[in-house]
């Protein structure tokens, strides 16, 4: 870091000295002054003794945010306004000889504070983003912390001034804190656990200044404008989420009029093989005609992939689990990576894509203690060295009017109960039954979210169950003292944002990788659906609300998750590295 200083301050005085060469015609007695002030300040000015750094008990300066607005604010003072003279005009050169005048001034004066405030260096904290626009500040903003010089409000002066004087040379325009607005293209598959986990990236991009568009299909391009976001439906020919549900519960065949290589990924019994299929060529030319700077998209969306290939632009995967991540070596053996299967290759061949994307980042949002990353934690990946971030997991379930009763928490625990939107359609209403009957049995208030699900196979529902349909969790769970969910993503990942403990009955797909991660860090339990009866599932409640190991396990997890880069710092810092 001294190194780094001692360097922009040479860069600064060079600079400096051009300027008042180039106006020595008509301003040699200042540029004598400033060079005879300059020496009898070098000569005089007393030594400074470094000072230990933060941790041996010296003071520190430490601001995350107070840096930044410093930072922020010389790039919009060097910043010329449009009326301004162009750089190399006399009348700028006259003004740097002046700021030199004034910086040589303070150099030759000690400060009056100087001999009671400390001296040396003390560390300001910076976020550790990765890529800064101005190539000098590139070690800078990637840096932990920033040692500045506190001797005096002179000594930080001088060396705000190296900064600033750099940032003029190079442009404000171009600086970290004034990256230009981009268009980031979100593409999704249709379904709600692979697209609302997107929804708080895509509302903090906006938030930001950024132009966005969602590109999915089906239900998804109604759900879509429901959270806010501009949509575009990329496969508006079909409904591609009921082909698959009908192909999932009847077995029957495709129809014979549909593509090859939809009644490939039909039969194969794929549903991502067939979101690719049918998603990838409206992706791209929605990316086009949008003029994405970026594509992000879900690790298991092929269709996101290949279209930032096809658009020759940067690609932000993000992982949308908490079961499972592509950073998981153990969990990519086996699996084509969502980009490397027959399918796609067809589709790259149809398409003329044959190029790689160039990943920004992956993310992962899962928990530290759950196989993700720690706030401050950066690896990369073997496959192509792009890094892998962490984020924290915010959850969107939809927008509702908030019933007040989900406001109060009841006499009795609260206990959540939800299958999702998948489970109920494919396996039946069999293992609800049981679910209901066995806390219809204990002394609790059972909050039954269920979604569209056709409830009368249970008959008449016990007296302290509540039946709400679609109601989002995040509109009642922090009220609830437990969930009994089935594994979905989105599903076990609120509980853990909000702290419950949580059952889980893993169906299909993940859903036993998310039961496993529950079971092994302590936030919850888990049991088999298929051999499910009353005493078990009253005996695992009862130990949720009873054992308070799985309330102190979750709320470590709620914790470690609060640490987390939020969406809107990753969304920063995606921009940042597009320099």
């Amino acid at each position: 870091m001294a190194r780094f200083l001692t360097q922009q301050r040479e860069d600064r005085e060079a600079y400096v000295a051009a300027r008042a060469t180039a106006g020595a015609a008509t301003s040699t007695g200042a540029t004598a002054a400033s060079a005879t002030t300059r020496a009898a300040s070098t000569a005089t000015r007393p030594t400074r003794t470094p000072r230990p750094r933060e941790g041996a008990g010296t003071p520190a300066l430490v601001g995350t945010l107070a840096g930044v607005a410093v930072l922020r604010s010389l790039a919009l003072r060097a910043a010329p306004p449009a009326s301004s003279a162009p750089t190399g005009t006399p009348g700028t050169e006259r003004a740097a000889e002046r700021r030199s005048e004034v910086h040589a001034a303070e150099r030759a004066t000690p400060s009056a504070g100087a001999a009671t405030r400390p001296t040396g260096l003390a560390p300001v904290l910076v976020r550790p983003v990765r890529a800064a626009s101005v190539r000098p500040f590139r070690a800078l903003m990637s840096a932990e912390h920033v040692d500045v010089p506190l001797g005096s409000f002179a000594d930080c002066r001088r060396w705000l001034n190296d900064i600033s004087l750099t940032v003029e040379k190079q442009g404000a325009s171009s600086f970290l804190c004034q990256a230009r607005p981009v268009r980031i293209l979100f593409a999704s598959a249709p379904g709600y656990g692979l697209t609302l986990p997107l929804v708080p990236l895509i509302w903090a991009a906006r938030a930001a200044g950024h132009e966005v568009l969602l590109a999915t299909t089906s239900e998804m391009a109604t759900v879509g404008p429901a959270a806010g976001l501009p949509v575009a439906d990329v496969y508006p020919h079909r409904d591609v989420w009921g082909d698959l549900m009908r192909r999932v519960m009847s077995g029957g065949e495709p129809d014979e009029d549909l593509p090859e290589e939809y009644r490939l990924a039909a039969k194969a019994g794929n549903p991502f093989g067939l979101f690719t299929v049918t998603m990838t060529e409206g992706t791209v030319e929605v990316g086009r005609a949008f003029g994405a700077d970026l594509v992000a998209y879900p690790s298991d969306h092929a269709a996101g992939m290949l279209t930032a290939a096809a658009l020759g632009v940067p690609a932000l995967e993000v992982g949308n689990r908490i079961s499972w991540s592509m950073r998981d070596i153990d969990w990519r053996t086996g699996h084509d990576g969502f980009g490397d299967s027959a399918i796609n290759h067809i589709v790259r061949e149809k398409l003329g894509i044959h190029a790689t994307p160039v990943p920004v980042a992956r993310i992962d949002p899962r928990a530290p203690s759950m196989g993700g990353l720690g706030a401050d934690e950066v690896t990369h990946d073997e496959r192509d060295g792009a890094p892998w971030w962490p984020m924290r997991f915010v959850p969107y379930n939809g927008g509702t009017v908030v019933p007040d009763w989900a406001l109060h928490r009841p006499d009795r625990p609260r206990v959540a109960v939800t299958l999702g939107t998948v489970v109920p359609a494919v396996s039946g209403l069999s293992s609800l039954a049981v679910v209901v009957e066995a806390l219809g049995g204990m002394d609790v208030e059972v909050v039954l979210a269920a979604g569209t699900a056709d409830l009368t196979g249970l008959g008449a529902l016990p007296e302290n169950v509540r039946s709400v349909g679609f109601l989002p969790l995040s509109a009642f769970l922090p009220t609830c003292a437990a969930i009994v969910q089935h594994g979905g993503s989105g599903s076990t990942a609120a509980p853990l944002f909000y702290g419950v403990p949580q059952l889980v009955l893993p169906s299909f797909a993940d859903n036993p990788l998310a039961a496993g991660r529950v079971a092994e860090r302590g936030v919850g339990l888990s049991c088999d659906p298929a051999g499910l009866d009353v005493a078990t599932v009253r005996e695992s409640v009862q130990r949720l609300l009873t054992e308070d190991a799985f309330a102190t396990a979750a709320g470590e997890v709620r914790a470690e998750m609060a640490t987390q880069p939020s969406p809107a710092a990753v969304v920063e810092r995606a921009v940042a590295a597009l320099a």
